[in-house]
């Protein structure tokens, strides 16, 4: 038989960051030592010729926010604020930005030199924005607001990296009337059809839609082996500039065909609804 010990080895994680520093907790002589930044943690270490061997290190997990307002003194926050790590340095600008860079922190452009962790959001988790027109409203406010933010953190990151540039407090996003936006459009929803024509061998179809407005065109998903497709599928158009209402110009045109991948699609049929 054979007895095989395999021995997990944590890898060191490399310092970003050193810089001279006093502890200063209150009840207790401050402590003069270094404050050694890593990607995932920073480490106080007293450096006192081995007469005070005080360590203090917090994680980057446990991180509150980051204050360094005061300009010789930065404060960790941890534990959901139930902690907090003070140090006083000549500058706090160097620590700071090594922090903020290495943790990816999010500045406060209300507040400079002060920072908090970036709330991640649940990729797979899906926003409730409420049902029909306000529920559109609702996710364009949402899609563009967060569209501006992440745009506007990119370009901080480069003029800081490349540049070196001050960064500007990031300018108030101008509001935009949704609502007006999407009472200028027409909405069309594409439910089902039933008793379609079986165009392909095997008596069925591979049925999808095409939907005209005023020129504009929409196509809807196929549906593969069906003759009674389900679509619930919805499509909008912008309407002429100016228009209020809709009137007898207004026609939307709903054409099936056959998919015939590789060859030409078949024609199964025709609808129009006057507005």
């Amino acid at each position: 038989s054979l007895l095989a010990t395999v021995t997990m080895v944590r890898k060191q994680e490399s310092e970003v960051g050193k810089f001279e520093c006093v502890l200063a907790e209150s009840g207790k002589a401050p402590s003069v030592g270094k404050l050694h930044v890593y990607k995932t943690s920073a480490v106080f270490k007293a450096e006192m010729f081995g007469l005070d061997n005080t360590t203090v290190s917090v994680k980057r997990r446990d991180l509150t926010h980051l204050d360094a307002t005061q300009s010789l003194k930065l404060s960790v926050v941890y534990k959901d604020g139930k902690k907090k790590l003070d140090l006083q340095f000549a500058s706090t600008k160097a620590p700071f930005r090594c922090i903020v860079d290495a943790w990816k922190l999010a500045e406060s452009d209300a507040k400079p030199m002060f920072a908090v962790p970036v709330q991640k959001e649940d990729k797979h988790a899906k926003k409730d924005y409420g049902k029909g027109v306000e529920g559109i409203i609702n996710m364009v406010k949402d899609k563009a607001l967060t569209s501006y933010e992440s745009a506007n953190e990119k370009l901080k990151k480069v003029m800081r990296l490349k540049a070196g540039a001050k960064i500007p407090p990031t300018p108030k996003l101008p509001l935009i009337e949704c609502e007006a936006v999407v009472s200028k459009c027409l909405f069309v929803k594409v439910h089902r059809a039933e008793n379609l024509l079986a165009m392909d061998a095997g008596n069925t179809s591979d049925p999808f839609v095409v939907v005209r407005y005023r020129g504009l065109e929409a196509t809807s998903s196929t549906m593969p082996k069906t003759l009674n497709p389900e679509w619930n599928e919805v499509f909008h158009f912008r309407t002429p500039p100016g228009k209020v209402e809709l009137d007898d110009d207004d026609k939307v045109e709903i054409v099936a065909y056959d998919r015939d991948f590789g060859g030409l699609n078949d024609f199964i049929g025709y609808a129009k609804v006057d507005m």
